[in-house]
């Protein structure tokens, strides 16, 4: 179940990425340059925002941080549709990378806790599997579908669509086994 759920979102997401900088440059009218930095932005953020969901999950669970992330994701992508000024733009950006890092940091770790510890080899190959056939899937359907219908803002509505049709399933379908308590924090001294 959670391997077709990270389908979905994986579906969702990787139309997008090949069509940021282009968004950037043709509907927001800047430069390439622009464009590149803002990407780098995005790979900034969403690398900090790794570390700090890492950090949460073990507090509060993987699929809890997943499922933030999506969330937050979500509205990321609602907001590239309705961005047409850098500022806004940035701000999309940054609030789509905080997504985007907890989804990185928390897809696998939770996939080990769904899954028995002597077939993570196979499930590994699976997810991977998944995520090769979404890949050029997503791209082909928004280069084909999307993009000539609705622009490059479009491809944002489906990047909204399919991450909350991911979110729906990963809340209704996968759930973790419990979790241990976690050992009280040292006294200070």
């Amino acid at each position: 179940r959670y391997l077709a759920t990270n389908f979905v979102y994986q579906f969702g997401i990787n139309a997008v990425l090949p069509y940021l900088t282009l968004f950037i440059i043709e509907d927001i009218h800047q430069t390439q340059d622009i464009a590149f930095a803002l990407a780098g932005l995005t790979l900034l953020v969403t690398a900090a925002s790794a570390v700090v969901s890492g950090k949460l999950a073990e507090r509060v669970g993987t699929r809890t941080v997943l499922a933030i992330g999506w969330t937050i994701l979500i509205l990321g992508a609602v907001g590239g549709t309705l961005v047409h000024e850098l500022g806004p733009t940035i701000a999309v950006i940054v609030v789509a990378g905080i997504g985007n890092g907890a989804a990185s940091a928390v897809s696998w770790p939770l996939l080990t806790e769904l899954i028995p510890p002597d077939e993570a080899g196979v499930f590994a190959g699976l997810k991977a599997s998944s995520e090769s056939v979404a890949i050029p899937l997503s791209v082909f359907v928004a280069a084909e579908i999307f993009l000539p219908r609705f622009g490059y803002q479009g491809i944002f509505t489906m990047l909204a669509i399919n991450i909350a049709i991911a979110l729906v399933l990963l809340l209704a379908l996968v759930r973790t086994p419990p979790r241990p308590a976690l050992p009280p924090e040292p006294a200070a001294a």
